[in-house]
């Protein structure tokens, strides 16, 4: 396991991501808060669907206008534990916010519902508090079809320690996301297409190019098959380098063996 990039989770910063704010910092001015949206209500007061293990905020940058959702939940038998979907722009990141320092060689175990557990990498924080997926598009797949999410990691010098969410009811991505990802599906069927017709062009050049230079090989050496000087029933062939080949039975077969002498370099270099 290593060290991400990400920025550190410093107990501020860990207080807002659990209310599933983005971890990038700390404000300490109250109005530059994004609104949290709970599980309970949105924007007018109305009844949410949304259900309660699940809480949202959003926040637009004032500075570019990319759009933040994230969506958190509480681990069920540990209650500063946290998982976190943050959709920023066409980025997506999934971690958990575990409250205490990880270790970083030991990897993480998950596991889905009845499933069974899977061994992997998942890379920590700066502060080393918090844990990211390397794969969070395919995780977003599979927790949107689960119900029970299990995560296994290792405090700093101390045994393994588990936690358990509930996923169920897991909102849908926001559909700006789920857009950039239809595009980007295309642009990468786009350039594999692309890669593909190369490859096969590539590979038609490469065969013309050989048959060419065999078509222009057999021109050379058809001449120098001749019935040999001492052996007039019998076929020889020579090129112009000195090298030789005699009596063969018929002209095709001396034909051949001047075209193997030719194409192992050992006749006809030049």
């Amino acid at each position: 396991m290593h060290s991400d990039k990400r920025g550190p989770l410093r107990p501020c910063a860990m207080a807002v991501c659990i209310l599933g704010i983005t971890v990038s910092g700390c404000s300490t001015a109250p109005n530059h808060a994004p609104q949290l949206e709970s599980a309970s209500a949105v924007k007018g007061g109305a009844p949410s669907s949304r259900p309660p293990n699940w809480m949202q905020a959003e926040e637009t940058n004032k500075m570019d206008g990319v759009k933040t959702t994230t969506f958190t939940t509480i681990a069920t038998d540990r209650a500063e534990v946290s998982l976190v979907l943050r959709f920023t722009g066409d980025n997506l990141d999934i971690y958990s916010i575990t409250g205490e320092v990880v270790g970083d060689e030991e990897g993480v175990r998950v596991r889905f519902d009845d499933g069974s557990p899977e061994k992997q990498r998942w890379s920590r924080s700066k502060d080393s508090v918090g844990l990211f997926s390397p794969h969070p598009v395919e995780l977003l797949t599979k927790l949107q079809s689960s119900r029970t999410f299990y995560l296994e990691y290792h405090p700093y010098q101390s045994t393994a320690r588990t936690v358990e969410f509930n996923v169920a009811g897991l909102p849908p991505a926001p559909p700006s996301w789920i857009e950039s990802q239809n595009e980007k599906r295309q642009r990468d069927i786009a350039a594999q297409k692309k890669q593909h017709d190369g490859d096969i062009a590539a590979q038609k050049k490469q065969q013309d190019d050989e048959l060419l230079a065999t078509s222009t090989l057999k021109a050379r050496i058809l001449p120098r098959i001749q019935p040999c000087q001492r052996f007039p029933n019998e076929w020889c062939w020579s090129d112009s380098e000195g090298h030789f080949a005699v009596r063969f039975a018929s002209k095709e077969e001396a034909f051949d063996n001047a075209m193997d002498a030719a194409q192992a370099g050992r006749a006809f270099v030049k």
